[in-house]
């Protein structure tokens, strides 16, 4: 899965997973090439032979 554009999560969550909830343990590549922004939280699974890489800005994690 590749995201090309901007993401502001704008207080929302948002997950991306690339293992269908678990039904493919193996999951996929997931990409962020730009900014990812906003007090919204982000879960990303990859799976055991995906990776996850964010090569654009990315906001200060706030608690």
């Amino acid at each position: 899965m590749t995201v090309t554009g901007a993401v502001d999560l704008n207080a929302r969550g948002l997950t991306v997973d690339s293992t269908a909830a678990g039904g493919s343990a193996a999951g996929a590549n997931i990409s962020f090439n730009q900014t990812i922004d906003g007090a919204g939280a982000l879960t990303l699974t990859g799976g055991t032979l995906g990776d996850v890489t964010i090569t654009g800005r990315r906001a200060t994690a706030r608690r």
